[in-house]
């Protein structure tokens, strides 16, 4: 519900009436949406698996929202890890294991790469969508790429930087060479989970 962590850290000031999230996006394409916040921030320090659970029955598809935000990284605020913050990978995993049937679409809100080849593997996983920090109309972009109800609402696929399938997949920090590091660079036997 909470829009904040769907703004970079050098987003504009907002009008509050243009403001929407994932939920308003849910809620412009089905009648009976279900919630479970399952985290209390994107740090997902504390994460309440019954909420998460309790919600995926008698659904038709399921949007799993995760990702940083700027609680996890920033300007001046850089993340440690590749990982997903905190509990978000449980998160996930619980509601795979508790998704039946039902087509399951991963929205990421983050402003660089993380771990996700886990879900990438995974056949249950219908979509990952990397939203980045969207902003201000958030719900409105989502609805419309899930519905593909306007020019241009479908993702074209293409990302600005590769995505590494696990953090043992990166350089030096320290290394400003740009051998081993890009699609363009890699060694031959090391494959990018997203070039």
């Amino acid at each position: 519900d909470e829009t904040t962590n769907l703004y970079g850290d050098y987003s504009p000031g907002t009008n509050n009436y243009f403001k929407s999230n994932v939920m308003d996006a849910i809620k412009g394409i089905a009648t009976n949406v279900k919630h479970g916040d399952g985290c209390d921030d994107t740090a997902c320090a504390h994460y309440n698996k019954q909420e998460v659970v309790s919600q995926l029955h008698n659904v038709d598809f399921i949007v799993v929202a995760l990702g940083t935000g700027q609680h996890v990284e920033a300007e001046g605020h850089d993340k440690f890890h590749y990982d997903l913050p905190g509990k978000q990978k449980q998160l996930l995993q619980d509601v795979l294991d508790n998704a039946g049937d039902n087509p399951v679409v991963v929205l990421l809100f983050t402003g660089s790469a993380l771990d996700v080849s886990f879900a990438d593997a995974d056949h249950r996983v219908s979509a990952i969508v990397q939203c980045f920090l969207p902003a201000q109309e958030t719900g409105v972009a989502v609805r419309h790429m899930l519905l593909n109800d306007v020019a241009g609402a479908v993702p074209a696929g293409r990302l600005p930087f590769t995505w590494y399938k696990s953090e043992n997949q990166l350089g030096d920090i320290n290394d400003y060479s740009m051998d081993g590091k890009t699609y363009r660079y890699l060694h031959d036997n090391v494959d990018p989970l997203y070039p």
